[in-house]
């Protein structure tokens, strides 16, 4: 039963789930940058998503400039890297997380 997720086609998950692990023992604040950074990385080597999501905006708010609607995109994926590397935030132990929750 192991032996099905030893499958190559898991490698890519099983590289993202060492990446999160690894992650995992870095201050919040690099933790944010790095997926920032990410962010950023995926933005420039995914030309295809990147050309969905220009055509999305460029439907969606016709009177934006070029500049902003760049803007935005670049923030879109920004937020994304960061949505990602925030993922390893469910490994962190409780006493790690608290001073970084708020319960009101």
């Amino acid at each position: 039963m192991i032996l099905h997720c030893l499958h190559p086609r898991y490698f890519f998950l099983w590289l993202l789930y060492l990446f999160l692990r690894i992650v995992t023992f870095l201050p919040y604040r690099v933790l944010i940058a790095l997926g920032e950074y990410t962010g950023v990385l995926t933005g420039l080597l995914s030309r295809k998503r990147r050309r969905i999501a220009e055509i999305n905006l460029e439907l969606c708010f016709p009177g934006m400039t070029g500049e902003q609607r760049t803007r935005i995109l670049k923030d879109h994926f920004k937020s994304l890297g960061t949505t990602l590397v925030e993922f390893s935030l469910y490994l962190w132990p409780d006493k790690k997380l608290k001073p970084l929750v708020k319960v009101e």
